[in-house]
Formats: structure tokens, C-alpha cells, sequence
């Protein structure tokens, strides 16, 4: 939900205004077997909430080892992970497990009413799936969240409330309370202006690497089509959310963040495209050590999917500095 790169805005607004569809030459290359789940988490599971489910994916971690719950932001899906999670199996020589979760209204969630959006509401959601999982599977061990922009606000409230047990660390990508507000008008022209439909996945692809909106190609080609639903004909394809219609809640989702962000009693990491996203409160925690702060030049909004190596680096490192100390028996008191 956050744009504050004023070149990269003027190129998307550049390329909205065109109006041109896509010339065959432009499209980007797409394997369909990218976007299967299978190749990037053990089960798929439909968690049964009394009004519909909500749809994670989940690959368990090794004894003593850490699962990290993964929430992705506004109009996105919980494949907007699958090209993190492939490397974070690799940097943890496969000992980590992730959950990832669709919200509600999105992906392949089927929880009513979907007009619902309130940060509260999204919260209970991601709370009720947590600890389903946590029961369904025996899970004991530490949790890492971590939140893509909206995702990010959920992982903080729930955080902040204390409504999960054994929590080790709060993750946050590209969520800050000042800079989302700053963003809101720029975003209702982005979501108003967006092509409606594409005519096929592989010019949703193209779409969202032409406009920077995803940077990385292999990463559209695995989290684009999740985005996407037929429209009742089947003459083309159209968004599974309508962001136009959260645009009520959005003030909701990021007022206080930055201060519950701050008061969360676990470790902290922000990671950022930009540090001229972050606000005065921000950088005075920063300055205080209360959080560890990454800034990503390289990549847009979606930081996990324009660099997902890095991003599973980071998420490793903070795993691992954020383990309970276990001291030798003979020093143990």
C-alpha cells in the first residue's frame, strides 16, 4: 500500500495513462507449473472458521526449530511468499517451517462477510488460523511473524496483544504509519486507474513488471495468478480483491501502528525499500536500539518478492539472533 518514490510513482502513473495493451513482444515468458503451491510448501490447509475458511499453506519446521507465520498485505495472496520460502528452506538447511495464510477476501479464502475488513477483524482471522495450526500439528516451538504492509499491521496487533504464545520476533516489510497515510490519495488513483481485466495471466505478468509493481520476473510468474480469478464468461481475467472497496478501512489499518510496533515485547526487524519511508518516531527507536532496521535499495513495495534471497538472509539472521539462550549445564544456576 505504500508508494513514496517519486520516480518510481511518476513511471507507474506514465504507464497507467498509456492505455495500451501489451504488444506480443512485451510479454514476459510464463510457466503455469511456477505458480503451483506444491512447489513451495508441504500442505494445503482450509482452516474452518463457522463462517467459511481460510486457506494457508504450510510447510513444518524440524524439532527445535522456529516456524515462521507469514501474512501477506492488501491485495496480495499468501503466494506472495512462495519465492521467499524456496530460499529460506535453503539458508536453513530446510530446518524452518512457514505458514502462510490468505486474508479474507483474498486468494483462495472463502470467509463471509468479505466486506469486512477492520484491522480487528483481520486480526481474530489470522489469531484463529495461528492457533489452529499450532493444535492441528503440535507445534510448540518459537514463532517469527512476519507482515507485508497490511500483513504487517496484523502481525503487530496481534503481537502487541499478547494473543499468541511462544512469539520470538515481529518481522514488519514495508509498513509505516506515516508514509501508508501520506499514500492513501495516490493509492485510490492507482487502484482506480488499473487495468480491470487482462486478457490472459501471462499480460498480468507483463502488467505488473512493466509498472515496477513486482520487479523480479520469476517472482510475478509464481505470485501474479493467485491475484487473478476468470471472469463468469471466461473471456478473461479479473482482480480476486477489490481494493477500491478496503479503501474505507485503510486508515484503520495503519493509525498507532508505529507505536505498537515500538511496544512489542519480542525482538523487532523493519525492513524498508527506502529510509525516507521511515517517520521521526521510527528513527528515534532505531537510534534507541529497540528494532533492527534494513533498508532494500533495490527493490519496490514488494520487498520479499523483488528480493527474496535477501529477505530470507535477513529472516535467518534475525531467527537466529533472536533464539533463547541456552546455557551449558555446568554454568546453568
Amino acid at each position: 500500500m505504500t508508494f513514496r518514490d517519486q520516480s518510481l510513482r511518476m513511471l507507474i502513473q506514465q504507464n497507467l495513462r498509456k492505455k495500451v495493451p501489451l504488444k506480443p513482444e512485451e510479454k514476459f515468458p510464463y510457466e503455469p507449473s511456477l505458480c503451483n503451491w506444491g512447489n513451495y510448501f508441504q500442505e494445503r490447509l482450509e482452516i474452518p472458521t463457522g463462517n467459511g475458511d481460510i486457506v494457508g499453506y504450510l510447510t513444518l519446521p524440524q524439532p527445535d526449530s522456529c516456524l515462521f507465520v507469514l501474512q501477506h498485505g492488501a491485495g496480495s495472496s499468501a503466494m506472495s511468499f512462495g519465492p521467499m520460502v524456496h530460499e529460506l528452506l535453503s539458508e536453513s538447511e530446510h530446518k524452518v517451517g512457514f505458514l502462510s495464510l490468505d486474508l479474507r477476501a483474498h486468494g483462495e479464502t472463502s470467509v463471509k462477510p468479505e466486506k469486512d475488513m477492520s484491522l480487528q477483524t483481520l486480526t481474530n482471522d489470522f489469531v484463529h488460523a495461528v492457533q489452529y495450526v499450532q493444535n492441528m500439528f503440535h507445534l510448540e516451538g518459537k514463532m517469527i511473524l512476519v507482515g507485508h504492509s497490511l500483513g504487517g499491521s496484523i502481525c503487530t496487533e496481534a503481537a502487541v496483544q499478547k494473543r499468541l504464545p511462544n512469539v520470538s520476533g515481529l518481522v514488519m516489510i514495508d509498513a509505516v504509519e506515516g508514509t501508508a497515510m501520506e499514500s492513501f490519495s495516490y493509492m485510490r488513483r492507482y487502484v482506480i486507474t488499473r487495468p480491470t481485466s487482462f486478457s490472459s495471466v501471462e499480460e498480468a505478468i507483463s502488467w505488473h513488471l512493466k509498472t515496477l509493481t513486482i520487479r523480479q520476473r520469476t517472482s510475478a510468474c509464481i505470485t501474479v495468478p493467485s491475484l487473478l480469478i476468470p471472469s463468469e464468461d471466461r473471456s478473461c481475467y479479473t482482480w480476486r480483491t477489490d481494493l477500491n472497496a478496503t479503501s474505507p478501512f485503510w486508515s484503520g489499518w495503519f493509525t498507532g501502528l508505529d507505536d505498537k510496533f515500538l511496544k512489542a515485547a519480542c525482538g523487532k526487524m523493519l525492513i524498508v525499500a527506502g529510509a525516507d519511508r521511515l517517520d521521526k518516531s521510527l528513527i528515534i527507536g532505531q537510534m534507541q536500539g529497540k528494532y533492527q532496521l534494513e533498508i532494500s535499495p533495490a527493490s519496490g513495495h514488494f520487498v520479499h518478492e523483488d528480493v527474496p534471497s535477501q529477505m530470507a538472509s535477513l529472516l535467518i539472521k534475525f531467527w537466529h539472533r533472536n533464539q533463547p539462550l541456552v546455557l551449558p549445564k555446568k554454568l546453568q544456576l
